[in-house]
């Protein structure tokens, strides 16, 4: 059975920064930001994506924010979702697995990075969004980690 983490304050600040269709844009934003590269990453299971979970200190006050970038789709998905985490199956039959093991870090918050994406992508391009509807089962912090 598959691995859903559910984001926000109810899981301790607890987000993700899912990169899709990655031609170049992972090996940027690590290089950009080098402390994304310290803990845990994930590849998706579609084989052609990153997850960076991250907790947060200070939270967005946005749910859900998109970049459609030359090199790559960046997602950062802050609250109102969830992430498929390892060892789950992805649609396609490939398998989530942890590309690095390690803590899950800790930053400040997203802001430097939500304005370089807004820098490196195109005009317009960046969408933001609420997340899937979950199902309305009230969830505990251990049963969402």
């Amino acid at each position: 059975s598959n691995i859903g983490i559910v984001h926000g304050e109810v899981s301790g600040n607890y987000i993700t920064i899912d990169i899709d269709h990655d031609n170049g844009i992972f090996a940027r934003l690590i290089d950009v930001f080098p402390p994304l590269g310290f803990g845990r990453i994930e590849q998706s299971g579609s084989g052609e994506g990153y997850h960076i979970p991250l907790r947060l200190i200070t939270m967005p006050t946005w749910n859900n924010k998109t970049w459609k970038t030359s090199q790559g789709i960046v997602n950062i998905r802050a609250r109102r979702c969830q992430t498929v985490a390892p060892p789950s199956i992805h649609p396609t039959g490939g398998v989530y697995k942890f590309i690095q093991i390690g803590d899950i870090e800790y930053i400040e918050n997203v802001a430097a990075i939500e304005h370089w994406l807004d820098e490196i992508s195109p005009r317009k391009r960046h969408t933001q969004q609420e997340c899937a509807p979950t199902t309305e089962k009230k969830h505990t912090n251990e049963e969402t980690l």
